[in-house]
């Protein structure tokens, strides 16, 4: 295990638990407010099923770059990539009542996955690129470590995305505030 691996290994962990801890709060009402500016979906519940579809996605993608022991085949389709059963849909139009249940549940596995899926790569691993049947051709030639980087950074910018919705609309009690450049709200470390 490297050094690096455990750094981004724990932010991942903690980026887990922020988006269960805020998602686990809401109400079904509040699922549904609009995020029109969003890519990933239309509203607060259609970011939290694309957040859970992108974490299982990087679980499959990941998996394809682990470093494998010598003489084994280690590829993974493209297709399995796009649409891995067990990772329900890219994007989707909400996530209602019980759904949420669900959808902080694959959250919460994919997350655990995903940490100790990383924390197994050791720093050479983290350098290369993915193989050519897992990256997409944004990725192509990009290292792992890169890769990861990335997608924290994406996952927090949906969770301040859902969490900027949500404080307009309760009047902006429980929003983000900046604290020192750093977005940070009241249940933050």
């Amino acid at each position: 295990m490297s050094e690096g691996a455990e750094g981004l290994a724990d932010r991942l962990e903690r980026q887990t638990f922020e988006i269960v801890d805020f998602l686990s709060r809401l109400t079904k009402s509040e699922l549904e407010i609009p995020c029109p500016n969003e890519d990933a979906g239309p509203n607060v519940g259609a970011i939290a099923v694309h957040v859970a579809a992108s974490f299982g996605r990087a679980t499959v993608i990941l998996q394809a770059a682990a470093p494998v022991p010598a003489g084994r085949v280690h590829d993974v389709p493209q297709a399995l990539v796009q649409g891995h059963p067990h990772m329900g849909p890219r994007s989707g139009g909400g996530v209602e009542g019980s759904d949420i249940d669900a959808t902080i549940r694959r959250i919460k596995d994919h997350g655990r996955e995903l940490v100790d899926l990383v924390r197994s790569y050791p720093a050479y691993a983290l350098r290369r690129p993915l193989p050519a049947g897992a990256a997409r051709s944004a990725n192509l030639g990009k290292p792992v470590g890169m890769i990861i980087e990335y997608m924290i950074y994406l996952q927090a910018a949906h969770l301040d995305t859902m969490r900027c919705a949500v404080a307009d609309r309760r009047g902006g009690a429980d929003g983000p505030q900046i604290e020192h450049g750093r977005s940070k709200d009241r249940f933050s470390a």
